[in-house]
């Protein structure tokens, strides 16, 4: 789901139009169809990220990705090992 999302930059715009500050954040309608929970909508149908919350869902994406690269090492190293092996067997078929 995370990799779903993208971060966009967009100038922030009070009722006033005091502060045109370059922001960086999600696209809150975007990030309501993965994680509808992190989105609240007023009674106006303005649309706000709680981004503190954010937090646990990018640890966990992160943990989950961790224990991808942990399985593909483990996967490597086992390649490694039958490359060696095999090139040995090679040196073994030419002499």
């Amino acid at each position: 789901k995370l990799t779903q999302l993208r971060a966009v930059t967009y100038n922030w715009k009070d009722e006033l139009n005091l502060t045109s500050d370059t922001q960086i954040g999600l696209i809150a309608q975007e990030l309501e169809e993965h994680f509808p929970h992190l989105v609240n909508t007023d009674s106006e149908g303005y649309k706000s990220i709680q981004y503190g919350k954010l937090s646990a869902v990018l640890l966990e994406g992160m943990k989950e990705q961790q224990m991808r690269i942990v399985g593909l090492e483990s996967e490597n190293d086992e390649l490694r090992d039958m490359i060696i092996e095999l090139q040995i067997e090679v040196e073994l078929l030419k002499n």
